[in-house]
């Protein structure tokens, strides 16, 4: 049993996601189990309806969510996914009390909530819950800190309860004792994407760039040659340098050099000037020129290509399929040799048929250069606004992360001095009455003994104190990892989100080009019919002016 999910917003991507309307339409079943809102009044209907009921619902969850000081991720979106051979014959009531559990963990409980069920296009069903995170009572966010060890407390609790395999995990489910490190996925899902649009695996793109470096002598060659190579080097905004391959495809550098790390990273890197490099959008604008000019170059390239390969090619007389030859006369006598080396003249001189020309790349007429430009222009902004979002949001989220790290780590120092004060008064602590008395007067008259109370007390601090410091650095060191994944987690969210848009923009532009295409396709059949209309008109007239007038009619006798 896998339970994952985090917060988010968007509230009307999401609900025509779950309900597989419009574009993520994919023929798989849905089903909207539950709605815990006021838009659960009118009864469930078409899918259209049900994704029209979610996205208010969804809206006003947003809504509540701005009107707090926490920020801006109103949704709480969460996914259940067991096991094929369990998932097929779980019950509706065992999906929504997965859902219950899920909630108790994440300390949602009571919140409004809507359930999706979706059979999965690889046939495994799984569960979609999204939550209003907003506490109406205090206008504030739930907090979502801690929610991968949550959400594995309730994937092993739903496991208990079905009777499911267990299914280890990275936090609550593992046994640190037996299993110190985790396996890590070689590619996070962005990567599995990436490499699957551009044919080639992160482990393949590491050997590549892994050999380009070991030809170069300083990061200067590594430089050159990675543009030899196709790539362009370019600064980013906080992973220092990054790649741009000849698809517009961004990499960081640091993860395909595994082999150079920290120090010895930068000290190679050292003789490159990031001052002089290009931003990430000028490397993909000089990409973008490149494969224009390229394809400009390549029918060119080919021509000539084909034109040096006949210059070296030897004479051969042609060269006919062979095929089977009808049986001679018997009066037909074989071709003298004489004869057979006048008809191999005759055929080597023959003129050989001309291959046909590489057809070239039609240029776009003005209008369509036009538009492509303004379309250009238009999703540059869109993509830049989205870029300050996303960074604005990550800055919110380091910011939380850090003020509620702060806390917890006072909060735990308050217990840790608690922990010091509660031994020094129970070292302080005397027994009542007269046993007090007497052991004063005992370690007064023995003072080795008082010596060695005294040391052992000493002692016992001392062994607090130590054991103080190894919680105090596993409890900080547990915070710091806690925040790098989630801060890992947005930013692979905001690198999906990216590859989104990039994706909306490219079928965007081309199908409002095909649109204008269309329209001027239109346009010229309806000037042809005009002109056609107009030729005929005018033929008609000339055929009335040669025939003349009609013949004066007779008058009444």
């Amino acid at each position: 049993m896998i339970a994952k999910g985090g917060p988010r917003s968007g509230p009307k991507q999401l609900a025509v996601y779950l309900m597989r309307m419009g574009r993520y339409d994919t023929g798989e079943p849905t089903e909207l189990l539950e709605l815990r809102s006021i838009w659960a009044d009118a009864p469930n209907g078409t899918r259209e309806r049900n994704a029209a009921k979610l996205i208010e619902a969804f809206h006003d969850w947003q809504t509540l969510a701005e009107a707090t000081q926490q920020g801006r991720d109103g949704l709480y979106h969460a996914q259940i996914s067991p096991a094929p051979q369990y998932a097929k014959r779980m019950t509706k009531e065992q999906w929504i009390r997965s859902a219950d559990i899920l909630e108790e963990k994440l300390g949602l409980q009571g919140q409004d909530r809507a359930i999706v069920w979706q059979a999965g296009k690889d046939g495994r069903p799984h569960l979609h819950i999204v939550w209003c995170r907003t506490d109406i009572d205090e206008m504030k966010l739930i907090s979502d800190s801690y929610n991968y060890v949550a959400h594995e407390k309730a994937s092993f609790q739903m496991e208990q309860e079905f009777g499911q395999d267990f299914v280890p995990g990275k936090h609550a489910k593992r046994d640190r004792r037996l299993q110190p490190e985790f396996p890590r996925a070689k590619m996070n899902e962005a990567e599995a994407q990436q490499a699957a649009r551009l044919g080639m695996t992160k482990e393949q793109r590491i050997e590549q760039i892994a050999e380009i470096r070991k030809n170069s002598d300083d990061g200067l060659a590594f430089k050159n040659a990675l543009e030899d190579a196709g790539y362009v080097l370019a600064k980013g905004d906080k992973r220092g340098f990054v790649l741009v391959d000849q698809q517009g495809e961004i990499f960081s550098l640091s993860k395909y050099l595994p082999d150079l790390k920290g120090k010895e990273y930068k000290a190679f890197m050292a003789p490159v000037d990031q001052a002089t490099l290009p931003t990430v959008d000028e490397a993909k604008a000089r990409q973008e020129q490149a494969a224009e000019k390229r394809k400009a170059q390549a029918p060119t390239e080919a021509k000539e290509q084909g034109t040096e390969a006949s210059k070296f090619l030897p004479t051969q007389p042609p060269q006919t399929p062979e095929q089977p030859a009808p049986a001679p006369p018997e009066a037909e006598k074989p071709p003298t040799q004489a004869e057979a080396q006048k008809s191999y003249e005759e055929s080597k001189f023959a003129k050989k048929p001309e291959a046909p020309e590489p057809e070239k790349p039609k240029a776009e007429d003005p209008e369509t250069i036009k538009l492509r430009k303004v379309i250009a222009d238009h999703q540059q902004l869109e993509a830049r606004q989205l870029a300050d979002r996303q960074a604005e949001e990550l800055r919110r989220k380091e910011e939380e992360l850090t003020k509620y790290n702060a806390d917890k780590a006072k909060d735990f120092e308050r217990t840790l001095a608690n922990q010091a004060r509660a031994l020094r008064a129970r070292q302080k602590e005397k027994r009542p009455g007269w046993k007090g008395v007497a052991d004063d007067i005992k370690l007064k008259l023995k003072p080795a003994l008082a010596a060695a109370k005294a040391e052992a007390q000493r002692v016992e601090r001392e062994k607090l104190r130590q054991q103080q410091q190894e919680d105090r650095a596993k409890f900080l060191a547990l915070l710091e990892e806690t925040k790098k994944i989630e801060l890992e987690n947005l930013r692979n969210r905001h690198e999906l989100e990216r590859g989104d848009q990039a994706r909306e923009h490219e079928e965007e532009t081309g199908r409002l080009i095909r649109e204008q295409q269309e329209a001027k396709r239109i346009l010229a059949e309806m000037e042809a019919k005009r002109i056609h209309e107009e030729l005929e008109k005018q033929k008609k007239q000339e055929e009335d002016f040669k025939k003349g007038p009609p013949p004066p009619g007779m008058g009444k006798g």
